[in-house]
């Protein structure tokens, strides 16, 4: 699914507690993010896990850059047609190290 959609399932979530995001490909089971009590929930299907963050962004990655340290801490992923990661927004200093190469998208905290 393109960024855009996401993003505006998302703001919806956000907006109104009966809706929710999922966010997945065809290769795995995906996760689902809702807005409760001014946080991000996210359930990790495939770990049938709950994390939750006080912010999220939507971040994509240029072709050359390795998405393996980008993947392991990612809370959900797309990737077909242009890949995508959520992550929570307390992982930008990990990951410095992609520079330029990481792209965000979209950020819960300046929507």
């Amino acid at each position: 699914m393109s960024h855009a959609r996401y993003v505006a399932q998302l703001l919806a979530a956000k907006a109104d507690e009966d809706r929710c995001c999922f966010i997945s490909d065809g290769g795995q089971p995906g996760a689902t993010v809702l807005y409760r009590g001014d946080r991000w929930h996210v359930i990790q299907h495939a770990e049938n896990a709950a994390v939750g963050a006080d912010a999220i962004a939507l971040v994509t990655l240029d072709e050359e850059a390795d998405p393996d340290k980008l993947t392991a801490a990612a809370l959900a992923t797309d990737f077909e047609d242009e890949p995508l990661w959520l992550i929570d927004v307390r992982k930008f200093d990990e990951l410095g190290e992609y520079g330029r190469a990481l792209k965000v998208l979209w950020r819960s905290d300046r929507a």
